[in-house]
């Protein structure tokens, strides 16, 4: 992978770089704010599911997700998604606080 240098590039295009740069910095930043689950509460779930003894399928059972449902379960645990509203408060109800 190359660096570009766009203090160099012909005009009009020398401030493209920098401006798309900037941009795509805004939309991540964005992103990362929007969703108010991580890996950090993610791992906080996993450590209260085992304190009860649960498997992932265990738990999706018990706050109304088919019992198949642990790959959901993984995903929530590993941060790369976010449970619903509704499954966080399932999961208050048997004792597990996200």
């Amino acid at each position: 992978m190359s660096v570009v240098d766009w203090t160099s590039a012909p005009e009009p295009w020398s401030d493209i770089g920098p401006r798309i740069a900037a941009s795509l910095l805004k939309i991540a930043v964005s992103a990362t704010q929007i969703s108010g689950w991580s890996l950090t509460d993610g791992l906080k779930l996993r450590h209260q599911r085992r304190a009860l003894g649960m498997t992932q399928n265990q738990l999706a059972h018990s706050i109304g997700y088919s019992e198949s449902s642990g790959a959901t379960i993984s995903k929530w645990e590993k941060g790369n998604a976010e449970p619903p509203a509704r499954a966080l408060h399932n999961l208050t109800q048997i004792g597990i606080k996200c």
